[in-house]
């Protein structure tokens, strides 16, 4: 992170990733001219603004110092009605308090509300560059890395309903992908391999994570389903997904894949799920080998 003020954020104000959740984007400059204050987000803005007032009450002495420097009574003004609050939550009488008291904690609140702001547009920040880490380039899906943060995540939820029956996380290994990339070339098989992921992410249901690993291999995590339950269902997806053959140069290739399982709760961590996975995978392939 590039400023203090990014880390804070990310300390003190996690914000959960959310599909679909705007995202506040700095504005562009126009031909090549710096942007106005107006046309910076919110963050940008109130760093500048924060900056500019720093120099106005070093050059005359800001309402914070009148406030350190005055004496414990003095002359009210008329009622501040952005203040009420505030006060009256510490049982405060705006009326009853000083004028230079008065004029910080109004400083103060505009300080708050201008870093409220900045802190909301910095989440969002955080959780645009967080979603693209965590994405595969050619297909959109979850890469390696969001697989493994979304596995630990269903161990954890797994770990808390002991009685629960557990999930389950199935490699898929796309059979058609290495013939498809050597009669057709490179260009065909990534085809191949996106509209593999969409036929794919528009068979599973809500809260079933799908990840491309390269190549054509998938995963997909089954919450909530033990082994045979699991089995079940990734052949339910597996065969929406694989009903229409894949076309390329007027030669139609039928999909199939090998697949191998294992409970989410497997090993000592994620990267352990994964690797029991493979075996299975592998042991499902070599059989599928020997039937031929």
């Amino acid at each position: 992170m590039k400023t203090d003020e990014t880390n804070f954020v990310r300390n003190v104000l996690p914000a959960p990733r959310q599909r679909g959740t705007p995202v506040l984007e700095p504005a562009e400059p126009v031909h090549g001219e710096d942007p106005t204050i107006d046309e910076l987000d919110p963050f940008e803005r109130w760093r500048m603004q924060r900056e500019d007032r720093g120099r106005e009450d070093r050059g005359r002495g800001g309402a914070a110092d009148a406030y350190r420097r005055a004496p414990g009574g003095g002359s009210a003004t008329g009622p501040h009605g952005d203040l009420k609050d505030a006060t009256s939550i510490h049982g405060l009488d705006p009326a009853a308090l000083p004028a230079p008291v008065l004029a910080a904690l109004g400083e103060m609140g505009e300080e708050i509300a201008h870093l409220n702001e900045a802190l909301t547009a910095a989440a969002a920040r955080i959780d645009r560059l967080e979603a693209e880490i965590d994405r595969d380039d050619l297909t959109g899906l979850l890469d390696r890395g969001g697989l493994l943060h979304e596995i630990a995540h269903v161990r954890a939820l797994d770990a808390q309903e002991r009685n629960g029956p557990g999930s389950t996380v199935a490699l898929i290994d796309l059979e058609p992908a290495p013939e498809v990339r050597r009669r057709c070339g490179r260009p065909a098989m990534e085809r191949l391999l996106r509209e593999t992921a969409e036929a794919l992410a528009e068979a599973c249901q809500p809260g079933e994570a799908l990840a491309h690993l390269g190549e054509g291999e998938y995963a997909v995590i089954l919450p909530g389903r033990a082994s045979d339950q699991a089995r079940g269902r990734l052949s339910e997806i597996l065969s929406a997904a694989f009903e229409r053959p894949f076309r390329a140069e007027g030669r139609d290739y039928r999909l199939s894949a090998a697949a191998g399982l294992a409970a989410a709760g497997a090993g000592s961590d994620a990267d352990a799920v994964l690797a029991a996975a493979d075996v299975d995978l592998r042991r499902a392939s070599g059989a599928g080998r020997r039937e031929s």
